[in-house]
């Protein structure tokens, strides 16, 4: 899928830069890595961790859509 068809999609819109969101989106991520990094993971917490993961990927992949002017909805 290319960016024409995520537009027509309604899957991202442009935005303004918003250099301070970006900040705090990357600091965010970042405890949650460090976080997911130090932990005792084991079969009972596991799951909480991935998704911990997924959720400081995904702060960083939002960070570099708004630095290129793009929003994900």
């Amino acid at each position: 899928m290319d960016l024409d068809e995520c537009f027509r999609k309604g899957l991202i819109k442009k935005t303004r830069i918003d250099k301070d969101l970006i900040k705090s989106l990357i600091e965010m991520s970042h405890i949650k890595e460090t976080t997911v990094k130090t932990a005792n993971i084991n079969e009972q917490n596991i799951s909480a961790y991935v998704s911990l993961a997924y959720d400081s990927l995904r702060e960083v992949l939002e960070a570099l859509c708004i630095s290129k002017k793009y929003k994900v909805i």
